[in-house]
């Protein structure tokens, strides 16, 4: 018996429950990593330049009535990013950060990288939502994760610093997030998954002017959209075909 699923987050599925019925369950991790640290990109973009401002700015009339412009930007040269989660999302996006010529740092549950990551600063939890100019999660959302960030959290920040999510909603506690977003404890935020999907009609996040807001798109390109199917469908027949998968979640059951 098999559970594949075309994502890579698993926590919809009680893992526990399934390898004790021996029930495998299955993702799609690695294939959809340039789609995700792309997505983050954009947004790190979008918040230092003001981009969606400036759009909104011209769609709404007020460069052709010379209207005050919107604040000024930031450079990302010289700015601290930090990488919660340094796995192969949490890599490639150190790696386009560092192309941006930002200085970047990681903390991880694990202290020692792969050998293939980028180079990079370890820091404690603490240390790096102190020291970073942005914040992007790249984790897993499991018990121990679970509103990894709240309102302590995002009080160690910088009230200059963003925070970024594009990996799973239940990493923050939109809570807490919506209330710093709202009395100045950080700067802004880009988001592309939410605590509840959709939101209610009447979330403040879609009227917080200092937030970025996507619909789950990390994954929405074709051609990774392509790739998760057919992973997930390699996992399925491999499993019941009585061999290995490429992706199993708990390999322990497959006896």
């Amino acid at each position: 018996r098999v559970l594949s699923t075309t994502s890579v987050g698993y926590d919809p599925f009680d893992i526990p429950e399934a390898t004790k019925h021996g029930v495998v369950v299955c993702h799609t991790p690695g294939v959809l990593t340039d789609a995700v640290a792309n997505l983050t990109t954009s947004m790190v973009l979008n918040l230092a330049l003001r981009i969606f401002e400036n759009e909104a700015y011209v769609r709404g009339g007020g460069w052709a009535q010379n209207a005050p412009r919107p604040e000024l930007g930031l450079d990302t040269k010289g700015k601290t990013f930090g990488v919660i989660g340094f796995g192969r999302i949490g890599q490639e996006v150190t790696r386009r950060m560092q192309a941006l010529g930002m200085k970047t740092i990681w903390y991880d549950v694990f202290d020692t990288p792969h050998p293939a990551a980028p180079p990079s600063e370890y820091r404690s939890l603490e240390a790096l939502l102190a020291e970073s100019d942005f914040v992007s999660l790249h984790t897993n959302l499991d018990e121990s994760t679970h509103h990894l960030i709240g309102a302590a959290q995002l009080a160690q920040m910088k009230p200059t610093a963003f925070l970024i999510n594009t990996a799973r909603g239940g990493l923050v506690d939109q809570a807490a997030l919506t209330q710093a977003l709202q009395n100045g404890t950080i700067a802004g935020a880009g988001l592309d998954v939410l605590e509840k999907e959709p939101p209610a009609a009447d979330d403040p996040i879609y009227t917080l002017p200092n937030v970025i807001c996507f619909p789950h798109i990390g994954s929405a390109t074709h051609e990774t959209r392509r790739a998760m199917r057919d992973l997930a469908v390699e996992n399925l027949l491999a499993v019941l075909a009585g061999k290995r998968p490429p992706a199993p979640v708990n390999p322990e059951a497959l006896g």
